[in-house]
């Protein structure tokens, strides 16, 4: 079956490079997920139905679930990846249309708004009951030393993040794509650039730790994190984060995502939010990385 996608434009030097061999790691109705290349070159690349949710490393066709587009796709199918295109055997070609920018660009704010926004959104994951003290700890670690400059507290604190939980992204993966995304995010919206510089320098730390701390999807997901791009319901919380803004249905929409994957996105979110809210206000301290 052959599509035409939207793609995002952070995958295009995988999908405009010279075809490389990969293999389906895993088909369900709405995606499909194949890694290509190995070690430091080593992602993953989601196709996704209409009706599927918008990765920042997923190729959107245009039909739904419904209409089948994978239902022939199985896991640990060969593939090909490149030349635009992304080829499963006899029965699924997908061929780039169009591309798009999946990060999230946010206009001016200040710190004052950006905190009355991550309230509304802490107030509707506790009405939603979405709490977890142990993933919560460790992800306010990392805010403490990104609020303070110190990449190497920032990056040990991380990497007690990655890989913890389960899931097919586990939980302090997902936590720390939505701090490293939304933060960015957030600390160019408020004119924080030691936020940005120190967020930065955290996603390398994490994108060189994550092929041997979690899953080869995770650290797909988590270099895009690192770059800003985020899936499109966890981008429309975002946005309405730093418009101080109440937005029930986007965060409705947010913790739907996955089994737990929308409410430790959104609690990134949130944990990025009062991190760059009250990083002006604390000194900065040495900076450094681990090995």
């Amino acid at each position: 079956m052959s599509h035409a996608a939207d793609a995002p434009s952070g995958l295009r030097p995988v999908l405009t490079g010279p075809p490389r061999p990969g293999r389906v790691l895993a088909a369900f109705p709405h995606a499909v997920y194949v890694t290509v290349g190995a070690g430091a070159d080593a992602a993953v690349v989601a196709v996704v139905s209409a009706d599927g949710i918008q990765l920042p490393n997923a190729l959107v066709v245009r039909t739904p679930a419904a209409g089948g587009p994978f239902g022939a796709v199985r896991a640990g199918a060969p593939a090909v990846v490149g030349d635009g295109r992304i080829v499963v055997g006899l029965v699924l070609a997908v061929t780039v249309g169009r591309w798009s920018d999946r990060r999230v660009l946010l206009p001016t704010t200040d710190r004052a708004t950006l905190l009355a926004g991550a309230h509304r959104l802490r107030a509707a994951m506790d009405r939603a009951c979405v709490r977890d003290p142990a993933t919560e700890a460790r992800a306010a670690e990392v805010a403490r030393w990104v609020a303070v400059g110190d990449r190497g507290r920032a990056a040990t604190a991380a990497g007690t993040l990655l890989g913890w939980g389960e899931g097919l992204t586990p939980t302090g993966d997902d936590v720390l794509a939505g701090v490293l995304a939304a933060g960015r995010a957030f600390a160019s919206a408020v004119g924080d650039p030691r936020t940005v510089a120190t967020l930065a320098a955290l996603s390398a730390d994490v994108d060189r730790l994550a092929p041997r701390r979690t899953n080869a999807l995770s650290a797909s997901l988590l270099r895009h994190a690192g770059r800003g791009e985020m899936a499109r319901p966890a981008a429309s919380v975002t946005r309405a984060v730093a418009a101080g803004r109440e937005h029930p249905a986007a965060v409705a929409d947010l913790l739907r995502v996955g089994h737990r994957s929308g409410a430790d996105l959104a609690l990134g979110i949130v944990t990025a939010a009062g991190l760059v809210a009250s990083s002006a206000i604390r000194p900065p301290s040495a900076h450094g990385g681990i090995r």
